[in-house]
């Protein structure tokens, strides 16, 4: 506590024209890495820290992170005591003293469990004391059977048959059984997982922060994108569980729409500048209103079917369009930021791929619709194998992901490849 108070009084001080901040995080490897977990720590490092820093860096500001236990974060945030606090789960409750950033980290919750369950609102169930997941699972009615004060001690009364499963996210989890094998003499327990959700996790500054700095928000979020860590991207499992989902999408939608006939029937073109010059006009009226072009096409009874097959899979797929062998669109649900995709890795990544192939995309944060996406491309082919064109796919990953069994995947993680989780060593 006497570090804590000495980082106060400087950073009060310093004041915040110079473009000081003292923050607050906690304790969740390999996020966040404190030297001395449970209580005040100057020394964090980690993927999120890293990013926050970069973020700032880029700003011309700097900052202290000290890490805390999450209840005396969000005690010193609601208190004015700390400038901002990351990586957190957004809320309604912290966002009534502090604004939220765009994500700058992506959590995979799921349940692990030393043995397959059916029921988890039924199990015993442990998480960290003030942690995103216990606010998440009081909020959604899960019952919590025992909170522990760091990660380390979750791992420990999972093991001794304390509790029956512990919610938590997979990397976070992953760091501990690695942990936990290198200090121990036998292999650990081997865990069977559940995947639950996707957390975006947030920077928030407060309040009295944000009305000096009316611009800080925008400009840290405009930096999101060039400091973010891979946390972004699709694990292996994750990968193999989305292409066999666009398989079973894919055969649906055939049943619903004559793909190949739809590519035969696309416009041609007497020159690439015809196309381009129509790709102009679209993209100067979107998305405020469709081009002539982008109306017709809306209108077309392809792109009809493929708005009601869309609309069927109840927000599991959030776009949908097909275009031909040159990148030019021939029949979508909505309407899309340009016409001609020809110079777009939707485009590029696929027109070499072989028939049954798909091409994912990173994980992408929607802020107008508030939830992660992956883009799926699928090229589609004549009987001799030639490309005749592709079909995009926008799928809400978190629906994704638990769409094949109703409950999302299961998994042991001995199974997983190491890729899966990143660096699991301090």
């Amino acid at each position: 506590m006497r570090i804590l108070a000495t980082l106060l009084l400087l950073t009060a001080s310093a004041g915040l024209s110079a473009g000081n901040l003292l923050l607050h995080t906690f304790h969740a490897p390999p996020y966040q890495i404190a030297v001395s977990p449970g209580s005040a720590s100057t020394g964090v490092r980690g993927s999120t820290v890293e990013t926050v820093q970069c973020i700032l860096e880029k700003m011309e500001w700097t900052a202290t992170t000290v890490a805390v236990p999450p209840n005396r974060a969000v005690h010193s945030l609601r208190n004015r005591m700390v400038d901002g606090y990351y990586a957190v789960d957004p809320s309604d409750t912290l966002d009534q003293y502090a604004v939220a950033s765009s994500p700058i980290a992506l959590e995979k919750w799921f349940f692990f469990s030393k043995r397959p369950l059916t029921d988890y609102r039924q199990a015993r169930i442990g998480v960290i004391a003030g942690s995103n997941e216990a606010a998440w699972m009081a909020q959604h009615g899960y019952p919590i059977h025992m909170q522990a004060n760091v990660p380390e001690q979750l791992l420990t009364l999972l093991y001794r048959d304390r509790i029956d499963a512990i919610m938590t996210d997979l990397r976070l989890l992953e760091h501990l059984q690695a942990s936990a094998t290198a200090s121990a003499t036998g292999a650990p327990p081997v865990l069977y997982g559940h995947f639950l959700r996707f957390a975006p996790l947030s920077f928030y500054i407060n309040r009295r922060v944000a009305t000096e700095h009316p611009t800080f928000l925008t400009r840290f979020n405009t930096h999101i994108a060039d400091c973010v860590s891979k946390d972004f991207a699709l694990s292996p499992v994750e990968q193999d569980h989305v292409k066999a989902l666009t398989q079973l999408l894919m055969k649906d939608l055939r049943s619903n729409l004559n793909i190949e006939g739809n590519l035969l029937s696309g416009m041609r073109y007497q020159s690439m500048g015809e196309l381009l010059n129509l790709d102009r006009q679209w993209e100067a009226m979107a998305p405020v209103m469709a081009s002539p072009l982008a109306k017709q096409l809306l209108e077309h009874p392809d792109s009809r079917r493929l708005r009601d097959w869309q609309e069927r899979h109840q927000g599991l797929v959030t776009e949908a369009f097909i275009f031909d062998d040159v990148g030019a669109i021939t029949a979508l649900s909505h309407l899309t930021s340009d016409y001609w995709q020809g110079n777009e890795d939707k485009f590029l990544r696929v027109v070499d791929l072989p028939p049954g192939e798909s091409h994912l995309y990173p994980i992408y944060f929607d802020d107008s619709a508030r939830h992660f996406q992956v883009i799926v491309s699928t090229p589609v082919h004549q009987r001799d194998g030639q490309f005749m064109g592709a079909v995009v796919l926008g799928l809400d990953i978190e629906r994704a992901m638990q769409t094949i069994n109703g409950e999302g995947i299961a998994l042991r993680l001995e199974d997983l490849p190491a890729s899966a989780a990143g660096p699991a060593t301090e």
